[in-house]
């Protein structure tokens, strides 16, 4: 198998389009930074997140 060593350990960057109760965000993707091949906008718990 391939080793994960080296692979990036996050993802991004998002923008944090609202924040919800319980500590729960809506996260997007920023319309300059194509790097997915699907358009995210998701809710993460900030334990998921990095500043």
């Amino acid at each position: 198998g391939e080793s994960t060593k080296l692979n990036p350990k996050y993802k991004g960057p998002y923008l944090v389009a609202k924040v919800l109760g319980n500590s729960r965000y809506v996260i997007r993707d920023i319309s300059d930074f194509n790097h997915t091949s699907r358009p995210v906008d998701t809710i993460m718990s900030p334990d998921k997140l990095k500043p």
